[in-house]
C-alpha cells in the first residue's frame, strides 16, 4: 500500500486510469451520453477518451453497443477492452494538431444509431523532461539547504565553546 502511494505521489505522469475529466454530458432520445478526457488539459499526443452511455431513463449502462470516437483525423473504435472500468467505452486518441478539434462520439446498438458532438481545446504537448523538472529540482534543492544549515549550525556551537585555562 504504501509503494502504491508513493509511486502515485511521485510518478503520476506514468499513470493511467479510465475516465479523467467530464468534457461532456448530454441526453440523446435514448441514451444519456458521458465523455471523459485525460490527461486534462488535453494536449496534442495520445489521450484517452472514455464514454459512458447509460439508458436515459433509468440510468443503466449500456454494454452491448458499438462505440467511435470521431475526429477531423478519422474515427477511432471505443471498446471495453481498452478500458479499465468495463462500464466505460475507451479509445487512445492521437491529437496531431493543436487549437478547437471538432468531435463527435457514436453509438449504435441494435441498428439504433445516437450521435454526441463537441468541441475540444487541445493544447501544444510540453516537452516530457518539463514534466520532470518539477520532481527533480526539489530533492537536490532540499539536500543543498540541509547541509548548508548543517554547515552554519556546526560552526555556531564551535564558536559558543570557552576555553577556560
Amino acid at each position: 500500500m504504501k509503494v502504491c502511494l508513493l509511486i502515485a505521489a511521485v510518478l503520476p505522469c506514468l499513470l493511467k486510469a479510465d475516465g479523467g475529466a467530464v468534457i461532456l454530458r448530454q441526453d440523446t432520445s435514448s441514451y444519456t451520453v458521458t465523455v471523459f478526457a485525460a490527461p486534462l488539459p488535453v494536449q496534442t499526443g495520445p489521450s484517452d477518451i472514455s464514454i459512458l452511455i447509460q439508458k436515459r431513463g433509468s440510468l443503466e449502462p449500456v454494454l452491448d453497443a458499438e462505440v467511435e470516437f470521431v475526429t477531423s483525423a478519422g474515427s477511432v473504435p471505443a471498446t471495453h477492452g481498452q478500458a479499465q472500468n468495463k462500464l466505460l467505452y475507451a479509445a487512445m486518441v492521437d491529437m496531431t494538431r493543436a487549437g478547437n478539434i471538432p468531435w463527435s462520439a457514436r453509438a449504435n446498438r441494435a441498428g439504433h444509431t445516437e450521435e454526441v458532438s463537441g468541441t475540444l481545446n487541445v493544447g501544444v504537448a510540453r516537452a516530457r523532461s518539463a514534466n520532470w523538472l518539477r520532481f527533480a529540482i526539489p530533492a537536490p534543492l532540499g539536500i543543498l539547504l540541509f547541509t548548508i544549515h548543517q554547515y552554519l549550525a556546526g560552526n555556531r556551537k564551535k564558536s559558543a565553546i570557552l576555553i577556560i585555562p
